[in-house]
């Protein structure tokens, strides 16, 4: 059995928040072993413009391209080909601007597997996400790929972890992980790390283009065989 003697002020910070699960999860071990680094902080609330999750609204979904736009669920944000989703009507999905990702996002899924981190490509760029898709908008503080990787590594997943909450279907919120703390680490290694986010994302979309590709002229060859 684990037990803590828990601080009142660490309560208060988390809106009264007082359940073991939070305040004894591993999350709590990572905050604490990043608190005690040598390394200067600033919170995700710092390091974004926003943090937000598309609206909430009944969805209408349709088959043609043409009256649609492609709808990324939590588990979609994960997927390299999202050529094969579900589209959602133009004209019934409101607030599109809203739903609509961006390039240079980070996303998290909010619900189901949680805090899974994507970093929005080009092939995720105008399509919509639902409300299970956190999204966090970069701004000039930090670069966006090392944001990224530190949320996506195994102390970033922990600490968004952490936050968990709900009996039957859980998920985090924005408000929750606008408090979680980023080590400022040497500027090359940070510059390095964005670097190579930003080559990952670029090859994840020729890496598509060039299988697409490859399964176009297997299947061709097959059709040229099966006409003789």
């Amino acid at each position: 059995m684990k037990t803590a003697t828990i601080n009142i002020c660490a309560v208060r910070s988390i809106h009264f928040r007082s359940d073991a699960s939070y305040h004894l999860s591993e999350g709590q071990h990572v905050q604490r072993s990043i608190a005690s680094s040598p390394y200067p902080l600033l919170s995700i609330r710092q390091v974004a413009d926003d943090i937000f999750i598309g609206n909430r609204a009944r969805r209408v979904y349709v088959k043609n391209a043409k009256y649609g736009i492609p709808f990324l669920s939590s588990s979609d944000i994960l997927k390299a080909d999202l050529d094969n989703v579900k589209l959602a009507s133009k004209k019934y999905t409101p607030d599109i601007e809203r739903m609509s990702l961006k390039k240079g996002w980070t996303l998290i899924s909010r619900s189901g597997t949680i805090g899974n981190c994507a970093f929005a490509n080009a092939k995720h760029a105008q399509k919509l996400a639902s409300e299970d898709v956190i999204r966090i908008t970069p701004n000039d503080i930090l670069r966006a790929g090392y944001v990224y990787a530190f949320l996506a590594s195994k102390y970033g997943k922990k600490l968004i972890q952490r936050y968990i909450f709900g009996s039957v279907i859980q998920h985090v919120e924005p408000p929750h992980l606008k408090l979680i703390p980023v080590p400022i680490i040497d500027k090359k290694v940070m510059d390095d790390i964005h670097d190579k986010v930003m080559v990952y994302s670029s090859a994840m979309g020729k890496a598509i283009e060039y299988e697409r590709k490859a399964i176009t002229m297997v299947e061709q060859e097959i059709e040229k065989w099966n006409k003789h």
